[in-house]
């Protein structure tokens, strides 16, 4: 993974000037670098930074813990659910179809829920009850 949208320092492996890399770098390498993807709010980069960030606010809070397991289930239509905790629950669309999510607040979401508040097929959501 490139670091840098600049191919002047071989996309952030080395400083401008050095030798040349042993490895042909792709011209538009740059579009797909860290630097340019934390920016992209539609990026996997920001998707698992965001995350993280919210992970450890629900364990400050209180909501998660290292410790509190989970239960799964499968509801229809390969809606996936992993319970953590009573406030807490993942939510994976499996199947052909968007999947009706559980009551609560979608809190993140690997992709944008349809504009009837359907879990999209092929995503994850992350739901906070009461």
């Amino acid at each position: 993974l490139p670091w840098t949208v600049d191919s002047g320092d071989t996309f952030g492996f080395s400083s401008a000037g050095a030798s040349a890399p042993w490895l042909p770098t792709p011209v538009d390498w740059g579009e797909r670098s860290v630097e340019a993807n934390l920016t992209d709010s539609g990026s996997t980069l920001h998707l698992v930074t965001t995350a993280i960030e919210l992970r450890k606010q629900l364990r400050e809070k209180e909501i998660l813990s290292a410790d509190d397991g989970g239960t799964w289930r499968v509801e229809d239509g390969g809606l996936l659910i992993c319970e953590r905790g009573e406030q807490f629950l993942l939510a994976v669309a499996m199947g052909e179809e968007a999947c009706r999510l559980p009551d609560g607040n979608v809190v993140l979401a690997s992709s944008p829920l349809t504009a009837e508040g359907l879990l999209p097929p092929d995503a994850a959501a992350w739901v906070l009850r009461g």
